[in-house]
């Protein structure tokens, strides 16, 4: 949060995940108090278009599912 504040012009935005430790009282009270002007931002609890590498995984499952025989999988 420190690094995030040292540009007071612009409005940084601190993106998280749904992670239980994520929503203690103790970051969104540093948040709003000490370093004021970081916004706190969630990301949905399951959403796997916002993570990359589940697209590269999906992508390649298929592709051995369409290809069982592993000489015949080609990249």
């Amino acid at each position: 949060l420190p690094e995030m504040n040292a540009y007071p012009a612009e409005k940084p935005i601190l993106v998280m995940d749904n992670s239980p430790i994520h929503h203690g009282g103790s970051l969104s009270y540093l948040a709003m108090t000490v370093f004021t002007g970081v916004w706190l931002l969630y990301l949905p609890a399951y959403f796997p278009e916002l993570n990359p590498i589940k697209m590269c995984f999906s992508v390649t499952k298929a592709g051995f599912k369409m290809n069982p025989d592993p000489g015949e999988f080609r990249t």
